[in-house]
């Protein structure tokens, strides 16, 4: 495990995300993308996350994921928000809740 991983552990962090895992254009500057097999090493993968992207970011190992760009850029957010979610339902077989505040939002249809 690496040492930063130990002390951010020790200094009170409930959890890290690395990344990125792929490239974005939501951030300049950053490192090479770790991939797949960077992502099985951590709990969280952020950046360049994709609807199409998730299910081997979750075989992978990964239990959490940040998606923004994937929204932020997607013609219709709604919908784009709705395939991420569909795609997380199918890699883990289970319906995903959302939370807000700790506590789950209904999933919406249009």
């Amino acid at each position: 495990m690496p040492t930063t991983t130990v002390c951010a552990g020790a200094a009170g962090a409930t959890y890290l995300g690395v990344g990125p895992a792929y490239a974005t254009s939501t951030k300049a500057g950053l490192p090479a993308p770790i991939g797949t097999d960077g992502v099985g090493r951590v709990a969280r993968a952020i950046a360049g996350v994709t609807a199409d992207r998730l299910s081997e970011l979750l075989a992978a190992g990964a239990y959490g994921v940040a998606v923004i760009s994937a929204l932020s850029d997607a013609d219709d957010p709604f919908a784009a928000t709705e395939e991420v979610l569909r795609a997380i339902d199918e890699a883990v077989g289970a319906q995903v809740v959302v939370l807000k505040g700790g506590h789950p939002l209904p999933r919406r249809r249009r």
